[in-house]
């Protein structure tokens, strides 16, 4: 069985991927988020959806 993956864990794998290491994956993350006064949660979907979208 698997684990689901939450919208956060996916983003941070997605700007890790892109050559951030996963600490400074989630950092850059939570400042996107604090920057656009939006919660972790609804930027890590964003991030997410942008991809998914773009892989398409």
């Amino acid at each position: 069985m698997t684990v689901p993956l939450s919208d956060v864990d996916r983003a941070v794998a997605i700007l890790a991927a892109r050559g951030l290491g996963t600490a400074r994956a989630g950092a850059e993350l939570r400042e996107m988020a604090r920057e656009r006064h939006i919660s972790l949660a609804r930027c890590a979907a964003l991030v997410v959806t942008s991809v998914d979208r773009a892989g398409r």
